[in-house]
């Protein structure tokens, strides 16, 4: 269990730069009884927001509704429709997108959902009486103009609704925008430096003890990440909370144990939670209750990579065997193990949502030739993007808010980052860190 400690003076914080206390993606209150939430309230909070949006992002506008697969079922673009739905998501929970006609699998391209009465959100049907359907995009396919049009009446729609799942506990938004941030760990120092996407540089102290892992998540629910270590030679977790600003560690491990931090069970907010190659146990904190469990998955030598690969939301216990180039999944949907022959030995193994279907896709980086290699999970189809040199470390997160992780290496040796978009297949770079930093 969590629990407060006094902290040495080597554990100075610098917490002020991180907002602490900040609150996202609030549902708004239900309203009375039998009653919505009237649709003015919603146009007047959230159409300006969308009208910003347009421009802010005028090229994934321009492409809304045009033909680029994959992305769904009928191959059409949903770069601005992710956009704003994440975007205004973090701001109210209520918001969701739609399932085309209530075909489940089939979003719209343009329409987002609004449930407006109470109850529950998790739903994919049976909303017609309760949900505003609204048009983002006005002539869609043709001029493609910014909308935030009621089409709720159109009676060939049936309002089925796909709600967002919670933001990723570890995906490194440490402003709160939603969004993650460009990061950095320097061990020398135990310092973490931030470039936020809302409000720039940041930076708070917390770590640098020789060989302490950084392992920052969201493991409070805020919505914000939290700077934390893993020290192995205490087998202790240290983690700032953004929500108090008060350390906090845990005793979670031993010495030889590696940290596999991840949303096991579901909740929005990162668990603690070691492997031990020594007899291949992952031994989990639930943060939803502060149960513990252990799972046997994998052997000494397997490399540990945990993800939601079957999109329910919470994390699955993954390992990958570089001797053999073999990963092995246990589904927390099915608790049904399987095996992947992909890979070969040296390859980093990674995992991201790089198709946007809301599961996480088995990913490999090769360091000694700069190659990706993605098994897309929306249509078992493979990817090869080449991006990065020998000696670069990968990264995997979704910096451009299209709801598909982009490409993106940091070359120690310079300092920078290199990230290729996936909303416009433009590479970025971005000089921030120096050599011996740890990219997160």
């Amino acid at each position: 269990m969590l629990r407060p400690i006094s902290l040495p003076a080597s554990f100075a914080v610098a917490a002020t730069l991180f907002v602490p206390g900040t609150v996202l993606a609030q549902r708004a209150p239900d309203p009375p009884p039998g009653q919505l939430i009237p649709y003015s309230q919603v146009y007047q909070r959230f159409a300006p927001v969308v009208e910003q949006l347009g421009k802010q992002y005028p090229a994934q506008l321009a492409r809304a509704c045009t033909p680029t697969p994959p992305t769904n079922k009928e191959g059409k673009n949903i770069e601005w429709l992710m956009i704003v739905a994440r975007t205004l998501h973090v701001m109210d929970s209520r918001w969701g997108y739609n399932w085309k006609r209530g075909e489940v699998g089939n979003a719209s391209s343009d329409v987002l959902d609004y449930h407006a009465g109470a109850g529950p959100d998790e739903s994919t049907s049976q909303f017609d009486a309760d949900v505003y359907g609204v048009d983002l995009v006005i002539d869609c396919g043709g001029a493609n103009h910014v909308g935030f049009g009621d089409i709720t009446s159109k009676g060939y729609l049936k309002w089925a609704r796909y709600l967002l799942p919670p933001p990723d506990a570890g995906r490194g938004d440490f402003d709160g925008d939603g969004w993650p941030d460009v990061t950095i760990y320097r061990p020398s120092a135990g310092t973490w430096h931030v470039i936020g996407s809302r409000v720039g540089g940041m930076g708070v102290q917390w770590g640098g003890a020789p060989g302490d892992v950084p392992v920052p998540g969201d493991y409070d629910g805020d919505r914000l990440t939290d700077p934390a270590v893993f020290r192995p030679s205490q087998g202790k977790w240290y983690v700032l909370p953004t929500t108090t600003g008060r350390g906090v560690a845990v005793e979670w491990g031993v010495q030889g144990d590696m940290p596999v931090p991840a949303d096991y069970d579901g909740d929005g907010k990162m668990d603690v939670a070691v492997w031990r190659p020594s007899n291949g146990v992952w031994y989990i904190i639930r943060s939803r209750d502060g149960s513990t469990v252990g799972v046997t998955w994998g052997i000494g030598g397997d490399i540990p990579m945990p993800g939601d690969f079957d999109g329910d939301g919470k994390a699955d216990p993954a390992v990958f065997r570089g001797s053999a180039g073999e990963w092995y999944h246990l589904l927390s949907t099915t608790g049904v193990g399987y095996r992947l022959v992909w890979g070969v030995a040296g390859d980093v193994p990674l995992a991201g949502d790089y198709d946007g279907d809301g599961k996480d896709d088995p990913t490999l980086f090769r360091p000694t030739t700069g190659e990706w290699y993605q098994l897309h999970s929306i249509r078992s189809v493979l990817y090869r993007v080449v991006w990065g040199t020998s000696g670069d470390l990968p990264v995997v997160a979704d910096y451009d808010g299209d709801g598909k992780a982009d490409p993106t290496v940091f070359r120690s040796s310079t300092g920078t980052w290199y990230q290729l978009r996936s909303t416009s297949g433009t590479g970025y770079s971005v000089v921030w860190g120096a050599s011996g930093d740890v990219p997160r």
